[in-house]
């Protein structure tokens, strides 16, 4: 409750968010105080010891173009919902947030009843909650969102870097994952996310439920500092399937191929390299002139790797590929020796690399 409580009041102090709404509280909305809610849902979690999930996080989503709707409106849906699973009675806080271009309303509430009996939220969704949509949908004739997105359609179309709270995360994360995976030849799960970044978009690892089980994949929208932005989507969720197991099939595939499609990229690097007067900053700017980002991994072991993401050819270069040749790694580790020295996660962003590609193009060795 903690937890779930702090998040949308960071959002209230930052002005991204409000709280419309409290139901079933001894005060009013406008006499109610964050440290009196906080304390009474507590209490009421503290009735039952035994259970273990004990608070509820909603989020209700609405369309896109759905921006008529009054606070009066919003406050009306959220207690129609609140009764049609079944937690009329239970107090709830409804917060109105406004930092993205899809209007969404957070409920908070507690499973534990007043005589400490606990509500059976047993695949609450798909028993109450489903039905309770489709019920307010058409009560009160709200747009739907298409349930159904042509990714294909996007597949060769270069995706935008990802601003969050100007377009719909979800959509612009599925689009961005999917081009990556069609387009990009990567080895590695570093790999994977020195590419993400350049996009805005973060694979964080989750820890393992089992011995032997993969690990899970949760992915968030990054902001220019490299900081995590919003909550995560876990990769099971997205449409195109983005988990560590997934991603496993398809370094391993890219593995045997990542020689041929690199080979551009190398005979770039190679041919600067011979260059002994070259400077630093002028080997870095060279690669990005030829669309080849400069990606600074997190220290691992102590030590921070350089990535070379080829937006151009669609791979990366790095100590992890995986089916390079001897002289390749060679190669890699000769430039990032000499790169290896800003912090920065990528010192070029898609958005800067793409009026660099048609020239990167014509360029002749």
């Amino acid at each position: 409750m903690s937890s779930i409580l702090n998040y949308n009041e960071q959002k209230v102090l930052s002005a991204k968010a409000s709280l419309i709404d409290c139901c079933n509280f001894p005060l009013p909305l406008q006499q109610i105080t964050s440290s009196f809610y906080q304390s009474y849902l507590k209490h009421r979690n503290n009735l039952n010891l035994r259970s273990n999930v004990k608070s509820l996080h909603i989020m209700l989503s609405f369309s896109p173009d759905q921006t008529n709707l009054s606070l009066e409106q919003l406050r009306e849906l959220s207690r129609e919902y609140m009764a049609l699973i079944g937690f009329r009675d239970q107090p709830h806080l409804t917060y109105q947030h406004m930092d993205t271009t899809v209007p969404h309303l957070h409920i908070v509430t507690t499973a534990i009843e007043a005589n400490g009996n606990r509500i059976d939220t047993s695949n609450l969704w798909r028993r109450r909650s489903l039905p309770a949509v489709e019920i307010l949908a058409r009560k009160y004739s709200l747009n739907r969102t298409p349930k159904t997105i042509d990714l294909t359609q996007l597949d060769k179309k270069r995706p935008t870097r990802l601003q969050y709270g100007t377009s719909a995360t979800r959509h612009s994360m599925e689009h961005i994952i999917r081009f990556v995976q069609k387009q990009y030849c990567l080895t590695h799960l570093a790999e994977w996310n020195a590419v993400l970044a350049s996009y805005g978009i973060r694979a964080v690892t989750l820890a393992k439920k089992s011995a032997g089980a993969h690990p899970g994949l949760l992915y968030f929208s990054i902001d220019s500092q490299n900081k995590n932005i919003g909550t995560g989507i876990l990769a099971s969720q997205l449409k195109t399937k983005p988990t560590y197991r997934n991603l496993e099939r398809i370094f391993m595939m890219n593995s045997f191929r990542i020689s041929a499609r690199s080979r551009e990229t190398r005979i770039q690097l190679k041919l600067l390299l011979t260059n002994r007067q070259i400077s630093d900053h002028q080997l870095s700017s060279e690669l990005s002139n030829r669309g080849i980002g400069i990606y600074h991994a997190p220290l691992q072991d102590g030590e921070r790797k350089v990535m070379l993401v080829d937006h151009i050819h669609h791979c990366v270069l790095s100590s992890l590929s995986q089916g390079l040749t001897k002289e390749a790694y060679q190669q890699i580790a000769s430039v990032s020796k000499r790169l290896h020295g800003p912090n920065d996660p990528c010192d070029r962003n898609i958005t800067e690399l793409k009026t660099n590609t048609q020239k990167a193009h014509r360029k002749r060795f």
